[in-house]
């Protein structure tokens, strides 16, 4: 076969991590009861190997970060 195990495995992570990013509204909607499913992927990706990242596009990479930058000014928000 062309595809070895760890090849399907980054795929599937990314794959899916993809899919449940589209789920969400766009960074500026972004509320505190996103916080949940964002914090989902970010353990996700976080725990994702250098391989692994490397399927999810880089749109994509930088669209997380930024969900990542929104919920902490959110979480900071609310503790002031």
């Amino acid at each position: 076969t062309v595809c070895d195990e760890e090849y399907l495995a980054a795929y599937k992570s990314a794959t899916t991590l993809v899919e449940t990013l589209a789920k969400l509204p766009t960074v500026a909607n972004t509320t505190l009861s996103n916080a949940d499913t964002i914090n989902g992927i970010l353990k996700t990706y976080d725990a994702m190997s250098t391989y692994e990242k490397s399927f999810v596009a880089t749109e994509k990479q930088t669209l997380i970060e930024s969900y990542r930058t929104r919920l902490a000014e959110l979480q900071k928000a609310t503790t002031v």
